[in-house]
């Protein structure tokens, strides 16, 4: 049976889930990532059983990587990471490094990743999440509402472009594939990148909730990030539609654990997700496989990148910063019954594109297919 290693994070337990779902298709597959997390869904094992400091952690993790060197027969990078070096860019030692040794540590991290990916025999796969892969002035170019973040986020992702630029083109060189979770990653890679669905839980053990009875509309928001979320928008957009009258409980979800917030987001009539980066995350998709409706900025021009399909069964309600009053309003208070219909669609939708096994299953064809070859061109 092939052998399957994903490293070296767990984001949004993407990763531990289709690992998980590997083995019950007939691979024998282990998700690794440097520290475990509580708040994801599945486990992962530890590369790193403590933070020893930054050079133990790169020795520790260096020790990692010549116990598993070349024993299995794919190796899948997460959160388009290599395992070394640990952290991925020098901006993230911003108040240790001055800037001459951030240049030399940027340096040491594209010279380690190639001989990471270049001295293994085993074929390569990598996924890009989110901000892993962005590049930020090509983000700015077909994102009209990415600018109203605060300069601290855009800048970031302007400041550190050109890493994650060679980054890309360094994985584009020794990836047998790219996959990306978010349709806009497709766009900064010279190389056809695939777009994968979330495989981060399993939809099938969700039953099926609905809507609440009654008049009033539950609405809620759970922001990971506030500012990439559009959460003040989010707020004002509510207390001007209470203010005319409308009958809404509206729920603000923060800092609460996985459990309790399951708990919380059975109660919604209507999730609002994010109405700034263009693509529904983890959450949303939790919410869909209740059979709640979502809404959510879905930016038209990333659509090309996913399955024709998909783009029909789309279920998400589409609103931005600036009118998600009117949507809201229109939309969805006037109409509560279409409202439940959207709600069916939308579960419907995460059974049939975000089943873990499915997902599972055409991993198990792509990585079969990169051994075939390896073996004609052997």
């Amino acid at each position: 049976m092939l052998k399957v290693i994903h490293l070296p994070y767990n984001i949004g337990s993407h990763p531990s889930t289709l690992s998980k779902y590997e083995n019950e298709v007939g691979l024998i597959s282990k998700s690794y990532s440097y520290h475990i997390s509580n708040i994801y869904v599945d486990k992962t094992n530890a590369i790193l059983k403590n933070d020893n400091g930054i050079i133990l952690n790169e020795f520790n993790t260096l020790y990692f990587y010549f116990k598993i060197f070349n024993k299995y027969d794919i190796i899948h990078y997460n959160f388009g990471s290599t395992l070394l070096p640990v952290k991925k860019f020098s901006d993230e030692y911003n108040h240790i490094f001055p800037k001459p040794i951030k240049k030399l540590y940027d340096f040491y991290g594209n010279v380690i990743r190639i001989c990471e990916l270049k001295s293994n025999t085993s074929k390569i796969f990598v996924t890009f999440q989110g901000d892993d892969g962005r590049i930020g002035s090509e983000l700015e170019k077909n994102n009209p509402y990415i600018k109203t973040c605060t300069d601290i986020f855009f800048n970031r992702l302007k400041n550190i472009e050109n890493q994650i630029l060679k980054r890309n083109r360094i994985f584009e060189k020794y990836a047998y594939k790219i996959y990306v979770l978010n349709p806009d990653l497709a766009n900064y890679f010279e190389k056809k990148a695939e777009f994968l669905p979330y495989a981060s839980f399993d939809v099938n053990k969700q039953d099926y909730i609905g809507l609440n009875n009654g008049s009033k509309i539950t609405i809620g928001h759970a922001p990971s990030d506030k500012e990439t979320k559009g959460t003040k928008y989010v707020l004002d957009a509510i207390e001007r539609l209470k203010s005319e009258g409308y009958n809404i409980e509206f729920k603000l979800i923060e800092k609460h654990n996985r459990k309790d917030a399951l708990k919380i987001y059975k109660t919604f009539d209507l999730l609002i997700d994010q109405l700034i980066i263009g693509w529904y995350g983890g959450l949303a998709l939790e919410v869909m496989t209740m059979g709640k409706p979502v809404i959510c900025y879905i930016n038209e021009h990333d659509l090309k990148n996913i399955p024709l399909e998909m783009k029909k069964d789309l279920p998400i309600i589409n609103a931005n910063l600036f009118n998600l009053k009117d949507v809201i309003k229109t939309y969805i208070i006037n109409n509560k019954s279409q409202l439940k219909n959207i709600g069916i669609k939308s579960r419907e939708y995460a059974l049939k594109w975000h089943n873990p096994k499915i997902i599972a299953m055409k991993m198990k064809k792509d990585y079969e297919e990169a051994l075939n070859i390896n073996r004609d061109v052997k």
